[in-house]
């Protein structure tokens, strides 16, 4: 033992039952402290020789084992390895687009089974870009499709476009007085005309309604058949005494007809109106003068008459003395 106090040293014996150094049984547990039992005294050659001869056999015997082993790994490695890169040189291609290539499932169970794995995914995904390019292609016939139809709805717009313009370039310069209404009968739009045969500017007569111009010469009746005829569905026509916005009465000749949508329902009016004042003067010159030269004719008539039995007497009397005198 060693005592770890005094740094004395002995040896211990060890007969099976109890510990002694030399002829004084040693008590491990009344060891002195700082004490401990280190080893037992034998013969160290008589030992050492077996040993030897053992240790030598074990070395070579490790050797054998450690390079058994570097050979196991490095043929496991090669083995495992090839169809590694193998698989690794199909994922490279598969990135580059070639969906075409499959994996050998010849290998150890692993790389099998992610061989087997690759290979299901390549054929999903190649199914999958067929159905890609499939779609990819209706798509693009539809685009071609809408873009043609597109196409020709630009071409109609345009001509529609064009149509319209010249429709309100024609409403615009007309010299009829044109009005459009809503179903309550609204003003909505009045060209230029409009405006220079009632004294309302734009502005002034949008929203308002047609009775503004009311004259007070047509009598309720007139303008009931007026709004029967409409509401019918047909179109009216006829003259108006009417008044401007300066008080001024005039006449107008007016054809004002609905307006129906898509599905023939009435949604407002449209009035075309010419200022017959100036013709309607001239009528009445023409009137006058008309009895005035029915007058005439008649005090003609009259006169003649007159005239031919003041004639015919004293014609008569000198047809007479003219037989007494042959």
């Amino acid at each position: 033992y060693l005592n770890m106090l005094s740094g004395t040293t002995a040896v211990v014996d060890f007969n099976g039952t109890e510990y002694r150094v030399g002829s004084t049984r040693l008590d491990l547990w009344d060891e002195p402290a700082g004490s401990v039992i280190i080893g037992r005294l034998i013969n160290v050659p008589s030992l050492l020789q077996p040993m030897v001869v053992t240790t030598g056999q074990g070395i070579l015997v490790a050797l054998a084992i450690l390079v058994l082993a570097l050979f196991l790994a490095w043929l496991t490695a090669r083995r495992i390895s090839k169809p590694v890169v193998a698989l690794l040189s199909l994922v490279s291609g598969f990135l580059e687009g070639n969906l075409g290539s499959r994996a050998k499932t010849d290998g150890p169970w692993e790389i099998s089974s992610l061989a087997t794995m690759f290979n299901q995914m390549a054929l999903s995904l190649s199914s999958r870009q067929r159905d890609l390019e499939s779609e990819v292609r209706r798509r693009t016939t539809e685009l071609v499709d809408a873009q043609r139809e597109a196409e020709r709805n630009l071409e109609e717009l345009r001509a529609s476009t064009q149509k319209n313009r010249r429709l309100s370039l024609a409403v615009e310069q007309s010299p009829s007085a044109i009005i459009i209404t809503d179903r309550l009968g609204s003003i909505e739009y009045v060209n230029p005309a409009f405006s220079r045969t009632t004294g309302y500017s734009f502005t002034e007569a949008i929203g308002q309604n047609p009775r503004i111009f009311k004259s007070g010469e047509q009598t309720p009746e007139f303008y009931r058949e007026l709004w029967q005829t409409l509401n019918a569905g047909h179109e009216w026509k006829g003259v108006f005494c009417n008044r401007k916005k300066s008080g001024e009465l005039f006449w107008e000749s007016a054809a004002i007809a609905p307006v129906f949508d898509a599905q023939g329902l009435i949604t407002g009016f449209i009035a075309v109106k010419e200022d017959i004042t100036e013709l309607r003067r001239i009528e009445q010159d023409l009137l006058v003068a008309k009895n005035r030269a029915e007058e005439a004719n008649r005090a003609k008539s009259r006169f003649l008459a007159n005239m031919s039995h003041e004639i015919r007497t004293p014609m008569n009397a000198i047809i007479g003395f003219a037989q007494l005198l042959y």
